[in-house]
């Protein structure tokens, strides 16, 4: 009976064992249910941290948007502006050519009108031997150069049609842009200083093959082969090329087009002088050919064209047969000199030359006698300038250089008795060349 009930007891906590391994499995089951809970609610905080980052790049994605479209509003102001400007250049473009038409029909009055005045001119003089004129050609050209200094000869009217003339003996087919004269209140000044030239590769091409006297040619600064080949032949021949910019041609060009457009230069321009320049051998044979002694002007550097028009205009009064200019760092015969000359570029030679010193020499070597004007040198009348003669007039506001006032063979100065020290650079010109025809009549 005893052995019986401690069996039944010991089953009992076995059962109550079981009970509390229940109990234990149910806490750790509860425990790992909030365990499992926890994890839920940090997801779900990672989700809510997830979800602002997501929120905020959406804010910055509003505001990049935004300043996209603020810019965009920018580009489009721009734009509007650029338009406007557009619109403003090209009503400007056509009030140019609209202006740049009238001065072409007036000049082709102009023209007109000089036309009918030189055939009247020629019937007048045609009894009289040794003015007869060629056809093309002003009457001044074929004037006796006696009458120089009794009467002004007119300067010379351009004839323009459409801003060109065309000559095609010379330059087969080459044409030679001059402007025309406007209305003189407006536009003399300008029209003076606007040099003459070629424009377009093959009117170039045959100017410098043909030996054309040439300035200077511009050329674009981006060269494909057929403008190197021209500027190769060009600086072979010893003319002077310079870069220049496609807007500077442009705008020299742009009276020779249409509709507000520049003239088709097709990236090169030939500056030619107003006159054929010939070679110092030139204007020794000439003097030879009247019998005469060489009388020549020679001019170091001189950069004002108003200095040089009247200098070779007291060249041709004084009865020089010849001026020599410098090539560089000089100015050359442009059509403001022509106008100052008065019409003297038509009766005196004029030679331009790379080197005043080297021409100075191949002077002395025919014989000429060189005599620099200089405020440092002999009083002019004690100095003997009769027989073959060359005067050199220096610089405006450096007077001779260095060597060619070495190369002198005498310097003869302007005697002052004011307060002022020298002269005008073409005043001291017009008295030294008068000086000499003054000795040379007293020698008889």
């Amino acid at each position: 009976m005893t052995a019986y009930s401690q069996s039944g007891s010991g089953k009992g906590r076995n059962q109550d064992g079981k009970g509390r391994n229940q109990g234990g499995k149910g806490r750790n089951q509860g425990g790992k249910g909030r365990n499992q809970g926890d994890r839920v609610h940090s997801r779900s905080a990672e989700n809510r941290n997830q979800g602002e980052r997501i929120y905020s790049r959406s804010g910055e994605n509003r505001n990049l948007g935004e300043r996209v479209y603020n810019r965009s509003a920018e580009n489009r102001n721009q734009s509007e502006r650029v338009y406007n400007r557009s619109a403003e250049n090209r009503n400007l473009g056509e009030r140019v050519y609209n202006r740049s038409a009238e001065n072409r029909n007036q000049g082709e009055r102009v023209y007109s009108q000089s036309g009918k005045s030189r055939y009247q001119g020629d019937q007048g003089r045609s009894g009289n031997k040794g003015r007869q004129s060629g056809a093309g050609n002003s009457f001044l050209q074929h004037a006796p150069e006696t009458n120089v200094a009794q009467k002004e000869a007119p300067p010379r009217k351009y004839a323009s049609s459409a801003g060109m003339t065309k000559k095609t003996k010379e330059h087969a087919g080459a044409a030679i842009l001059k402007t025309a004269p406007g209305d003189k209140a407006r536009h003399e000044t300008a029209m003076e200083n606007q040099p003459c030239f070629l424009m377009g590769r093959n009117p170039v091409r045959e100017a410098v093959k043909n030996g054309r006297s040439i300035d200077k040619i511009l050329v674009q600064e981006e060269q494909d082969g057929s403008l190197r080949e021209i500027t190769t032949l060009a600086k072979h021949r010893g003319i002077i090329v310079q870069p220049a910019t496609r807007q500077k041609l442009d705008g020299m060009t742009l009276p020779f087009g249409h509709n507000g457009k520049p003239g088709n230069h097709q990236g090169i321009i030939a500056l030619i002088p107003e006159v054929t320049y010939c070679a110092v051998a030139d204007i020794i044979d000439a003097a030879r050919t009247r019998n005469e002694d060489p009388f020549i002007l020679v001019l170091d550097e001189i950069n004002d064209p108003h200095n040089l028009g009247a200098m070779i205009r007291s060249a041709a009064c004084a009865g020089a047969h010849g001026v020599i200019i410098a090539k560089r760092r000089a100015a050359s015969v442009t059509a403001a000199v022509a106008k100052t000359s008065a019409g003297a570029i038509e009766y005196v030679k004029i030679a331009r030359v790379v080197n005043i010193n080297a021409a100075i020499q191949e002077l002395k070597a025919k014989g000429v006698w060189v005599a620099g004007g200089d405020t440092e040198g002999t009083p002019m009348g004690e100095v003997d300038l009769t027989g073959p003669l060359a005067i050199v007039i220096g610089n405006e506001g450096e007077g001779l250089s260095r060597l060619v006032r070495e190369n002198c063979d005498c310097v003869a100065k302007i005697p002052m008795k004011g307060a002022m020290a020298s002269l005008n650079a073409s005043v001291a010109a017009a008295i030294l060349l008068f000086e000499k025809t003054r000795q040379d009549a007293a020698k008889g």
